[in-house]
């Protein structure tokens, strides 16, 4: 059965500088960052806008949102320093996350999942506290977990090197993602327990546009060759079940906007919690539900 990408809202940007990134959630609220006229770098929230703090200026480039009224921006300081690397804005002010250096964050009501490269997995770590975390999980701005030692627990065997794609679902609690390099779509949850399932994806990493996310269920948005295409996976105390595959025809108007945020130069898809999609080029800012 074919779905249809169908456009949602098309958000219209009101900055008076240079953009240097930007957000949407599912629903329909843009969050910036931004460079000002006069120099100084700030954060626009739903039309609010929020001064960083003149120390993280030379460094940050990112925005996720990460509250009703929050915003999560990285990096704060340069990968060379001793952090802290993460910061939020927003109605409550600013603060920073004690984090190692990210290579992505995720993020969604409250929840702040930051991921690290490869590169910091160290083969020959004394303790498990100087490993890398591989995925962090925070909750307003408290440290409640990290992936490696479930990963170690029961997937050792795995070659996991770093997360490529994932959706935080602050709502149930839970983190889709998938990794390089395995086969697998994994589910984690946002809690102290930090219970870990795995499914197998059924198809190539490298073809993963997106994973969208609602309740128990995640969606995963691939592009192979010309065509695209929706699985479905499902989540239970037994692990990921696949549930169904289907063709996704894209309408002519947003066919262009969907290759420019694909092609990674200054573009990005993101998946959100409500199975919607955010496209995003430095040209527009676009929600589309699958």
């Amino acid at each position: 059965m074919a779905r249809e990408l169908t456009l949602i809202s098309d958000i219209k940007e009101d900055n008076e500088g240079i953009t240097l990134a930007r957000d949407l959630d599912g629903r329909s609220r843009l969050c910036s960052l931004f460079q000002a006229h006069e120099g100084e770098v700030a954060v626009r929230l739903d039309g609010l806008r929020y001064v960083v703090p003149r120390e993280w200026v030379p460094h940050v480039r990112q925005i996720r949102w990460c509250g009703d009224k929050e915003a999560v921006v990285w990096p704060i300081s340069s990968a060379t320093g001793g952090g802290p690397y993460i910061g939020t804005v927003g109605a409550s002010g600013v603060s920073a996350i004690v984090s190692a250096y990210p290579l992505d964050v995720f993020a969604d009501n409250g929840f702040v999942v930051p991921t690290f490269s490869e590169e910091l997995i160290k083969t020959e770590a004394a303790t498990a506290d100087e490993q890398s975390d591989l995925i962090s999980v925070f909750h307003h701005h408290r440290k409640i977990g990290r992936f490696w030692e479930p990963f170690i627990e029961k997937f050792s065997h795995e070659c996991f090197l770093e997360v490529t794609r994932g959706v935080v679902d602050g709502v149930s609690g839970r983190f889709w993602f998938t990794a390089y390099r395995t086969d697998h779509i994994w589910s984690l949850s946002l809690d102290e327990s930090m219970t870990v399932q795995v499914g197998e994806l059924g198809c190539s990493p490298g073809d993963v546009l997106a994973i969208c996310c609602a309740d128990e269920t995640a969606t995963v948005a691939l592009r192979q060759g010309g065509r695209m295409t929706l699985r479905t996976y499902s989540r239970s105390n037994d692990g990921i079940t696949f549930q169904s595959e289907s063709s996704l025809t894209v309408p002519v108007e947003v066919h262009d906007l969907l290759d420019e945020a694909a092609c990674g130069r200054g573009g990005r898809i993101a998946g959100l919690r409500g199975n919607s999609l955010a496209l995003l080029t430095p040209h527009r800012s676009v929600l589309a539900s699958l």
